[in-house]
């Protein structure tokens, strides 16, 4: 078995737990606050899809200040 400690988002490791193959030591210990980055780029007419664009823009909505 191997051991350590890792501080991991919970949507990260979400199904370990409730598998039994990790185990929240020490618990609830709050983390640091994590930014939340968008990269995307242009095709060669320098335009971005809006399959691109809508996900992005929806994010920037609902977390304002932190995209």
């Amino acid at each position: 078995m191997k051991r350590g400690v890792i501080m991991r988002s919970e949507w990260h490791v979400r199904p370990h737990p409730e598998r039994g193959e990790l185990v929240r030591v020490p618990p609830r210990v709050p983390s640091p606050p994590a930014g939340v980055h968008a990269l995307y780029g242009e095709d060669d007419d320098g335009h971005v899809p809006r399959r691109v664009t809508e996900p992005i823009e929806h994010l920037a909505a609902v977390l304002p200040g932190r995209l």
